[in-house]
């Protein structure tokens, strides 16, 4: 359930800061067909998704020729799989190639996924960050709003404990 007083913004900026990971929704190129798949997210602190995804993982590649996609972030629980808050975000996944950068973003993902520690030393592990352009909230049963990259991202969050 969400906070019958909280605004869009706030309910959109928590799930982000809360939800751990996403359902990434690519474009195959050569086969122009959409592709789906689940990663480990964590928000930088303006609340922009951060991910370590493989060189060898289908979703890499599509983002190496198209880095238009989008996330969907799924704050629900199993008895408010429809009703509860979700939000899907759209933008351009980029790959980070300045080093002091892939550096500090590296940390923010270990620092909210431990597990990735391991594989963050292999070489086909990249770090991407989405450039989201909008988002779209369902924040509950009838309670849809599209909002602007700018209304969400930069705002403090909602509060809560990560999840998983």
């Amino acid at each position: 359930m969400t906070d019958d007083t909280a605004s869009p913004q706030d309910i959109a900026r928590g799930l982000i800061d809360r939800v751990g990971k996403a359902s990434l929704a690519t474009l195959h190129p050569q086969k122009c067909r959409p592709y789906t798949s689940l990663v480990l997210i964590a928000p930088d602190d303006d609340g922009s998704p951060v991910m370590m995804l493989s060189d060898l993982a289908d979703h890499a590649k599509n983002l190496a020729a198209e880095g238009a996609s989008s996330l969907l972030l799924d704050g629900t629980s199993a008895t408010e799989s429809l009703s509860g808050p979700r939000v899907s975000m759209e933008g351009d996944v980029v790959l980070i190639t300045d080093e002091a950068e892939i550096t500090r973003l590296k940390a923010v993902f270990i620092a909210r996924h431990d597990e990735a520690r391991i594989y963050a030393q292999f070489s086909d592990f990249r770090i991407y960050k989405m450039q989201v352009n909008r988002l779209h909230l369902i924040a509950g049963f009838g309670q849809i709003h599209w909002l602007e990259a700018d209304e969400v991202l930069g705002v403090k969050g909602g509060e809560g404990r990560p999840q998983d």
